[in-house]
């Protein structure tokens, strides 16, 4: 497989960015999709369809790292609403009950890599993170971490999404991938004070 092989789409995200610098590390370099069309990428627009056809021609593996254009929404609002909710002044209201596998986007990116540079797999296994956290949890150790005195507020969602939700079918307990704890995370997030091992011996 040559370099330029690799297509990597939202490879200037947070969860992109990892990935080209791993695959930079394991000597592969990938290219980069991007609208921009700036230096270093190739120019292309994941909502419209624009230059897709071309970006991919050459591509053996195509990494997705970017948020889904017909869904941003969805996925974008729900990714930073943690942080939204906590600039309420006294409370912080929570989706009650949801339980979720956080997963360090380093720790996924090595997972990526790992698929990238092998063989044609077909479905693998899902995985996620090595602990499983209600959403209560999640924010109680946010608001910790961050030094908050919130009180949480659990808002029941109805539907069938939020009670997959409630119930785990979005979880994968038996694919926990990587060591980096939701804790741990934060306390690298907000103070820079990683203690995993990684970090410990400077890798990114």
């Amino acid at each position: 497989m040559s370099a330029s092989e690799i297509l990597v789409t939202g490879g200037t995200g947070s969860l992109g960015r990892r990935e080209t610098e791993r695959l930079r590390a394991a000597g592969r370099e990938s290219r980069v999709l991007s609208r921009s069309g700036r230096p270093g990428t190739v120019h292309g627009d994941l909502s419209t369809g624009e230059n897709l056809e071309a970006a991919v021609r050459a591509a053996h593996t195509i990494v997705l790292c970017a948020t889904n254009p017909l869904k941003a929404s969805q996925t974008d609002v729900g990714g930073t609403e943690l942080r939204l909710l906590d600039r309420l002044p006294v409370v912080m209201p929570i989706r009650r009950g949801f339980r979720l596998q956080p997963m360090d986007p380093g720790e996924a990116a090595d997972r990526l890599v790992e698929l990238a540079l092998s063989e044609p797999a077909g479905r693998v296994p899902d995985v996620g993170g090595p602990e499983v956290l209600t959403s209560e949890e999640l924010a109680r150790a946010y608001l910790g971490a961050a030094g908050r005195g919130k009180r949480l507020v659990g808002v029941p969602l109805p539907g069938k999404a939020a009670r997959a939700f409630r119930e785990g079918a979005q979880l994968c307990p038996d694919g926990a991938y990587g060591t980096i704890r939701w804790e741990e995370f934060l306390r690298e997030k907000l103070h820079g004070q990683g203690t995993n091992e990684a970090a410990k011996q400077g890798i990114s």
